[in-house]
């Protein structure tokens, strides 16, 4: 996946490229496909990377300490998603998609390891646990057109619902001071970033590549309890942030 780690230069590359080349570049019928079909439905999906899941955490507790740290980097997830637009003609060369729209990322994967006790040399063992989000967009696509080609940057402001959910722990059951955490949904401010392209494959139907760097807000489990006592003790991380590369199908009505 180096894409991913490529991608600031890209954006560069691809805003100057909206902005410099030359009007030129339109074929002398193509005023704009997108004139005379200003609604449209589009379809999403992709492949999802969390750059930071699991932020690490370290508390005290009682006279342990308990300290948790993430090591899964290389997990994935799909992401798919629907959205209702329209679209409105700026000038010959620019048009502007306004709509809203509904994402969800499949279960992404926590791993890391635990460490627990009074003094070093700590308990040392294993955790995990999953992630899903419900993302729900009101969002902005400028396109700039050459010919059937539409490249684009977009914006998307909105609400994301994440579900953190199945805890567990290798630590054996004999030793009941290790928390448990409960599964826990939180709703939060999210925001999308991307760019990509878009190509009309006949006059109702096009489709596209983009990328989007997503911000899904605040993620979490619930508070840790240890034999039926809360322990006031949380694992969440106040942004998670995703990678999404989308292939886009849009069908203007």
């Amino acid at each position: 996946m180096d894409f991913f780690r490529s991608m600031p230069s890209f954006v560069r590359y691809v805003l100057f490229f909206l902005a410099f080349v030359p009007m030129t570049t339109l074929a002398e019928n193509s005023v704009s496909l997108l004139n005379n079909n200003p609604y449209s439905i589009g379809v999403d999906l992709g492949i999802a990377k969390p750059t930071n899941i699991g932020k690490s955490t370290t508390f005290p507790l009682g006279y342990s300490t308990f300290a948790y740290s993430s090591n899964r980097n290389d997990t994935y997830a799909l992401i798919s998603g629907v959205s209702v637009n329209k679209t409105l003609t700026i000038n010959a060369l620019y048009t502007l998609q306004v709509g809203i729209s509904y994402h969800y990322i499949s279960s992404m994967d926590v791993k890391g390891n635990l460490e627990q006790g009074i003094s070093s040399p700590f308990y040392q063992s294993t955790y995990s646990y999953s992630v899903n989000s419900s993302q729900y967009l009101v969002e902005a696509k400028l396109r700039r057109q050459f010919n059937h080609y539409f490249p684009y940057v977009f914006l998307g402001l909105g609400v994301a619902s994440n579900s953190a959910y199945d805890y567990s722990t290798a630590v054996p059951s004999y030793l009941t001071v290790t928390p448990n955490y409960s599964n826990k949904t939180t709703n939060s401010f999210s925001y999308s970033l991307g760019m990509g392209v878009d190509y009309f494959v006949m006059p109702k139907l096009s489709i596209g590549l983009g990328y989007r760097f997503i911000n899904l807000g605040n993620v979490g489990l619930g508070t840790g309890v240890i034999r039926n006592t809360r322990v006031g003790a949380e694992l969440t991380q106040s942004n998670l942030y995703v990678n999404t590369l989308l292939a886009q199908l849009n069908y203007f009505l």
